[in-house]
């Protein structure tokens, strides 16, 4: 619970309480397979994150925000010609929001994306990640975000990573409610590729 003043009128101030009652539930499938051939791995996972907020003041009202999102996604790996680890994979997201202080009071979207990227093993402790994924998006149509990454491993103790990438910024409900209603919906946004 915290306390807050606000002013009540040109040299006065009212103070309040103001409380957040948060619950978070979280599930997950997921299955790995190593196959003479190559690797498998399929997942499925959600989060649903309530959210209700009141104070003391008298004129105020409980609010509330409802957030969920359903992820299902899965990746074949490769090895082909000795030094490359080929992956292709694809996702499926569908998120849903309820709040009482959006104009229409709900929002849902579906996002849909699929990836292929190459590992290069350039030497023992040396590889170059190359890849693109495609993402589409019910309003935002299709985006293709290229990667590319020098990537240094000393054993399972040490990596690191330099390069770049693009992603379809913001298209996620979450990121779009931050930005309307600041950042207390934010948490990281989970992007696997």
């Amino acid at each position: 619970m915290a306390q807050y003043q606000q002013p009540a009128g040109p040299n006065s101030r009212v103070e309040y309480e103001s409380q957040d009652d948060i619950e978070r539930d979280q599930w997950s499938l997921s299955h790995t397979g190593n196959w003479s051939w190559g690797k498998t791995t399929v997942r499925a996972y959600g989060n649903t994150l309530n959210r209700g907020s009141s104070d003391s003041r008298p004129t105020s009202s409980k609010s509330w925000q409802k957030m969920s999102d359903d992820i299902a996604d899965a990746t074949v790996s490769l090895p082909l010609a000795g030094n490359h680890l080929l992956s292709l994979g694809g996702e499926w997201r569908r998120e849903r929001l309820e709040d009482d202080s959006l104009a229409s009071g709900k929002g849902k979207a579906t996002h849909r994306a699929v990836f292929l990227q190459d590992e290069i093993q350039l030497h023992e402790d040396w590889s170059l990640l190359l890849g693109s994924r495609f993402d589409q998006h019910e309003e935002y149509g299709w985006q293709k975000s290229p990667r590319a990454y020098l990537v240094y491993s000393h054993g399972d103790s040490l990596t690191i990573k330099g390069g770049g990438r693009t992603w379809l910024q913001g298209a996620h409900l979450e990121a779009a409610v931050a930005r309307l209603l600041g950042n207390r919906w934010r948490r990281p946004v989970h992007h696997p590729r």
